[in-house]
């Protein structure tokens, strides 16, 4: 019975298509196989603000003339320079000093009160 109503119903309507010169190009939609989806690949950080700081070593510290500067040997055998203020680590971690044999990082996080703490982490020059 309901085929029927439904069959009467398709049957009884007018269907008018505004435009009949309709063409479709299949090469606009399909996307670059040689590309990853999307969604997968786009974190943009750089290497330093990828890996966590226990992970990384200090190698080098350049002072003396100018800004102090420290040399860090990332996981993946990349090195960075870094000076006071750049952006280090995966937690958001900023160097804050950088002395004769350890560059202080310092790390803003939400404690589970809801304060704001800041923890220091040094890394300490390897001999």
């Amino acid at each position: 019975m309901s085929f029927f109503i439904t069959l009467f119903f398709f049957l009884s309507c007018n269907i008018v298509f505004a435009n009949t010169n309709y063409s479709f190009d299949p090469l606009s939609v399909k996307r670059d196989p040689f590309l990853p989806p999307e969604g997968i690949g786009t974190n943009k950080a750089p290497d330093i603000q990828r890996f966590e700081l226990g992970e990384m070593k200090l190698v080098a510290i350049m002072s003396g003339v100018g800004v102090p500067r420290a040399l860090v040997m990332l996981p993946n055998n990349k090195s960075h320079i870094v000076q006071r203020g750049d952006k280090i680590g995966r937690f958001g971690g900023v160097v804050d000093k950088i002395l004769s044999g350890e560059v202080r990082v310092s790390e803003q996080f939400v404690d589970h009160n809801g304060r704001k703490k800041t923890s220091i982490t040094s890394l300490i020059l390897a001999d």
